[in-house]
């Protein structure tokens, strides 16, 4: 199409006259970017810090605030209870409150994977238990096996409190 064509085809729909100004200090106008949309990022979900390879779902919390738990004795007494229940170190996952500080405000389902909790002392926020429950009673709570006992302390010098666990352990773990 040539000038003159094009004119002619303008006037078909303009009836007013269209004039033309040469402007050579003219700018395009710069195209504005349509903002892209701004997703959230996503919520780090922080990282639980247990000993054990978890292998089958068997959760077992404490609280050690007295130096390396690996070193002290009631470690060992958990080792020796984990043992008597044919339980090892890559079948369980350890966790020590004291150094999981940090995730009080999460919920410990949400953290790992276990369908067995057994629970020595205070009862740990994340867990989500209710304080009132008898010691060395299996509860079942949103379908987990929950088992609270004594701390370890405690149950490192108390006899019957070592009975109890073990009675309880034989119940719990009979049914698996």
């Amino acid at each position: 199409m040539n000038t003159s064509e094009d004119q002619s085809f303008i006037s078909l729909f303009i009836d007013t006259p269209i004039y033309v100004v040469k402007n050579d200090n003219f700018e395009a106008p710069t195209p504005v970017e349509k903002p892209e949309e701004q997703t959230p990022p996503p919520i780090e979900q922080p990282e639980l810090k247990f000993y054990g390879q978890n292998k089958y779902g068997v959760a077992i919390i404490v609280k050690h605030s007295n130096g390396d738990f690996l070193k002290s004795e009631e470690f060992n007494l958990l080792i020796k209870i984990c043992e008597a229940v044919s339980l090892s170190l890559n079948e369980i996952a350890i966790i020590n409150s004291e150094e999981n500080k940090t995730l009080q405000n999460f919920d410990l389902n949400t953290l790992i994977g276990y369908s067995t909790l057994i629970h020595f002392g205070d009862i740990w926020e994340p867990t989500k238990i209710p304080s009132s429950k008898d010691l060395y009673q299996s509860l079942n709570i949103e379908g987990k096996t929950i088992l609270l006992a004594d701390d370890l302390t405690v149950l490192k010098n108390d006899v019957n409190a070592k009975r109890a666990l073990w009675g309880a352990l034989k119940v719990l773990f009979a049914k698996s």
